[in-house]
């Protein structure tokens, strides 16, 4: 484990020239930060007045995506040294988003009506750009990710389980069902605040109630083969993503600090 850039940070996020973004919900502020530490830009606007940057998430152009509120999303038009503009905004709270799917992506919101309910969003300037419906999904439901696939994989932290929502509206719960507490469990998982996709389709997830990050592989018939990336009694992984090369990044919720894990 190497890394410990000195920020207070909520959520990481990383992006596609490298480097990571980083929403600091103390300043508040949103940063891009280099893998050495040291800061690119912050970007401070107007539309961050005032609202505490919550949900980060990046997509292949190098665009931002910040949940700005729990009921807006806003998206910076050029990396975190452009303008930004209101990408979607809806009446219900937004529990989690992602950026991903098939191409170039979409961006996906959870969001409670007041049950779950998951749907895409597409680029503002299109015709598409308002909200479709992919399914209904019960739970507390607080982080996710999606694959190249546009598979979804949410995270209910009540039930401690992992369920993949496929585009065609299908749920199946593909780990956990009860909470593991100490010795890794195959096909469980403790209580944790954040989830990933790597370029292989593994998913990476921050076990937080039991201070670890793992990367879990689904095979035949959703199958798992759990691996630990990282353990230590003294780090409560929290939001993380993963980059291009495979560098996890992730968040240290006892610190508020990023690290990165190779």
């Amino acid at each position: 484990m190497s890394g410990g850039i000195a920020v207070k940070a909520a959520y990481v996020a990383a992006l596609p020239n490298g480097n990571i973004a980083i929403a600091d919900y103390t300043t508040p502020g949103v940063f891009e930060v280099k893998r050495d530490g040291s800061l690119v830009t912050a970007n401070q606007t107007d539309f961050i007045t005032g609202h505490t940057p919550g949900f980060i998430e990046s997509t292949p152009q190098g665009h931002v995506i910040v949940r700005r509120n729990v009921r807006g999303v806003v998206r910076f038009q050029n990396g975190l040294d452009g303008g930004a503009q209101t990408y979607a905004t809806t009446s219900r709270d937004i529990n989690a988003l992602d950026w991903g799917g098939p191409g170039d992506g979409k961006l996906y919101v959870f969001v409670a009506v007041p049950t779950g309910r998951l749907e895409t969003y597409g680029d503002p300037s299109s015709a598409d750009a308002g909200a479709t419906k992919i399914a209904d999904v019960e739970g507390t439901i607080l982080s996710m990710a999606v694959d190249s696939s546009g598979a979804t994989y949410v995270y209910d932290v009540n039930a401690c389980s992992i369920r993949r929502v496929s585009l065609d509206g299908m749920v199946k719960q593909v780990v956990g069902g009860s909470c593991a507490v100490g010795a890794v469990q195959e096909g469980r998982v403790g209580q944790g605040s954040g989830i990933a996709v790597d370029a292989q389709g593994r998913l990476i997830f921050s076990d937080s109630a039991n201070h670890r990050v793992l990367r879990i592989a689904l095979g035949a018939n959703d199958a798992t083969t759990t691996t630990v990336v990282y353990e230590n009694e003294a780090f409560t992984p929290g939001s993380l993503d993963v980059a291009n090369d495979g560098v996890i990044f992730v968040v240290d919720s006892t610190t508020n600090a990023v690290w990165k894990l190779e």
